[in-house]
């Protein structure tokens, strides 16, 4: 883990520079953990789009053969036709499962710079702690930066959706969202006998 601790020296300057800013220190040290989870949270959100980017032909592929087999599915299930609705059944769960996974692969690749700010705020404050008035405990910098991070990622999703750099997974949502509504469904199937 060297190569760890030498790209923390690397962005420390970078990275310390908000924490003193501000006086009194505790208020430089909020605003300092606000933006170090800001970073983190529009950092993950690039890394994710770059995920979908790479991705983008195999997602749409992975809807249509959802869609696709899912129809057919509830089709051969009107038919009555069992050994049909099981094979397309399968299939349709099969792409499904891929379909998801690939959806929480790109969520995931968002994390990585929220452990990577953990790591660096442990190497730089372990063994700073707050007294929060009320509470019979100490909390840690990881206590105030989750919260931070939680309250940055709320508010960056509602901007995401206008920046055109976001474009292509707003894009593949809404394709999915169109989707959906041409599954078939149990209540066409009811309304079609």
């Amino acid at each position: 883990m060297e190569w760890l601790y030498q790209v923390y020296l690397f962005l420390d300057g970078f990275l310390i520079a908000p924490y003193r800013m501000a006086q009194p220190p505790i208020l430089g040290f909020y605003l300092g953990t606000g933006l170090l989870a800001l970073y983190a949270v529009v950092l993950g959100a690039l890394t994710s789009e770059a995920a979908i980017w790479a991705n983008a032909r195999n997602l749409e592929d992975q809807s249509h053969a959802m869609v696709r087999m899912h129809n057919l599915s509830f089709r051969a299930l009107a038919a009555k036709n069992k050994k049909a609705f099981k094979a397309a059944n399968h299939e349709a769960n099969d792409a499904f499962g891929k379909y998801f996974f690939a959806w929480m692969a790109n969520a995931a690749a968002s994390l990585w710079p929220l452990a990577f700010a953990l790591g660096w705020m442990q190497w730089r404050f372990q063994d700073v702690h707050f007294a929060f008035p009320g509470l019979p405990i100490d909390l840690g910098f990881a206590f105030l930066f989750l919260i931070c991070y939680i309250l940055a990622s709320i508010l960056f999703s509602k901007i995401k959706k206008r920046l055109p750099i976001f474009a292509k997974s707003v894009a593949l949502s809404q394709m999915a969202r169109d989707h959906a509504d041409e599954m078939v469904t149990l209540a066409d199937l009811q309304a079609s006998k």
